[in-house]
């Protein structure tokens, strides 16, 4: 639906449209009319749409909003259990895995692992330092269930930071790294955390698949945007079940409060959210 003035984005208008497009074929009336049933449906529609703004805000309340506490999954680094770099890998490298991404520090050691979570390449990004050199690997699942996709990615950051002579030292690294991460299905440099974007790595994916020959027809229905957090989601579930005693409970300051429910979370965060009937927000506007 397409508005021009916000007086056309009224509730009535979007529920009449949407019975509309959602009724089953044949559910409308002979050439075209409305069915008897029409006005019922929508009135059933409307309250639904108010029972889900009162779970909503009941969430919200309970999660993230007035009592200043949100839950949230830590990652390796933060976590009180210490695993082996093997179990880690076989972890990220799962379809179903808990883990979508690691990191290792770029040093002799060769499998020091720096971090690891399951909050996909957003959460990864977050642990990059500008001083550092890491070599990881990335999990990015598309769709869910027996629909679901996975590709993996080599990553290599240098980062910006970084003295020439060490750089130089460390990104030789990369071959023995390779080996021990295992195939991966593409590769990606980058020397800050802007050149991992997550649309532009999704678009590589994409552009990959046509090239071998996959999914010609509905690659862009497959690896989308919106399929990857569904992926996401299904993963934090992983999470949840594989590491229950590492949700921690996040606790705000009284005088900052009120910035943390004013905070615009990043739009991956948003996207799967909204599309998790277990999340309190519904919608969202993007400005270009």
């Amino acid at each position: 639906m397409s508005f021009i003035e916000q007086s056309e984005c009224a509730v009535d208008r979007v529920v009449e449209e949407l019975y509309r497009v959602v009724v089953s074929d044949g559910a409308l009336g002979e050439n075209g009319t409305t069915p008897p049933s029409y006005e019922a449906a929508v009135a059933t529609m409307k309250s639904d749409i108010a029972n889900q703004l009162v779970e909503a805000k009941k969430m919200y309340e309970e999660g993230l909003g007035s009592t200043g506490k949100r839950l949230r999954m830590l990652t390796l680094r933060e976590m009180t259990r210490e695993m082996q770099f093997r179990e880690v890998l076989q972890l990220v490298r799962s379809d179903t895995g808990a883990f979508n991404w690691l990191l290792l520090n770029a040093s002799a050691h060769g499998t020091e692992i720096a971090n690891a979570g399951g909050g996909g390449v957003e959460e990864m990004c977050n642990s990059l330092e500008s001083d550092q050199v890491y070599f990881g690997l990335v999990r990015m699942g598309f769709g869910k269930g027996v629909f679901r996709r996975c590709k993996l990615i080599f990553i290599h950051y240098s980062g910006e930071d970084v003295n020439a002579l060490r750089r130089g030292k460390l990104n030789a690294e990369e071959e023995s790294m390779r080996r021990i991460v295992g195939s991966v299905n593409l590769s990606q440099f980058a020397a800050t955390r802007d050149e991992l974007n997550l649309s532009d790595l999704i678009e590589r994916v994409k552009n990959t698949t046509l090239l071998d020959g996959e999914a010609n027809d509905n690659a862009s229905d497959l690896y989308s945007l919106e399929s990857y957090m569904v992926a996401v989601e299904e993963d934090s579930e992983a999470m949840k079940r594989e590491f229950a005693d590492e949700i921690v409970v996040e606790t705000t300051n009284e005088e900052n409060s009120d910035s943390e429910k004013d905070k615009i979370p990043p739009l991956g965060e948003a996207l799967e959210s909204i599309r998790s009937r277990r999340q309190p927000w519904n919608w969202l506007l993007c400005e270009l």
